[in-house]
């Protein structure tokens, strides 16, 4: 997934990107979490077309040393009326105004054994949202 600037994709094509940020939970659990994927949200601003093409769907990025796994990549497409549906790879899709299309990057594998990361690293992770309630559970039960 390329990295192009919000403003020029806005300019380009009929969508307003609605969320770029960081992927809570995507990196997986470890003495050194991994690093966080990318949740983008486009919405679209007339019918059009895209095509998803996806890797790395199946196969999460493996920690290492007792690390856990980072989550995969995923698209999913919510149409206006609320029904979602998940995609890997298809052209030519159709899209009306008002649906959006969602893509979560993979994070990276955590390194070390989940359970000999700090409290307090464990604390600014939840404060800083870099994971959830339930994601800080995969760290030793969730001490913290």
């Amino acid at each position: 997934m390329r990295n192009t600037p919000i403003e020029l994709q806005e300019i380009k094509y009929p969508f307003l990107i609605e969320q770029h940020a960081l992927r809570p939970d995507s990196g997986g659990a470890g003495r050194y979490r991994g690093g966080l994927g990318v949740a983008l949200t486009y919405r679209c601003l007339q019918k059009c077309k895209v095509n998803i093409n996806l890797e790395r769907t199946t196969d999460p990025p493996w920690g290492l040393h007792g690390g856990r796994e980072g989550a995969f990549n995923l698209a999913i497409i919510t149409r206006s009326n609320g029904q979602e549906t998940t995609v890997n790879k298809e052209t030519e899709i159709e899209l009306q105004a008002d649906d959006r299309v969602t893509f979560l990057t993979a994070g990276g594998g955590g390194y070390g054994d989940p359970s000999e990361r700090a409290a307090q690293d464990i604390e600014r992770d939840l404060a800083e949202g870099f994971i959830s309630p339930s994601g800080a559970a995969t760290y030793a039960g969730g001490r913290i």
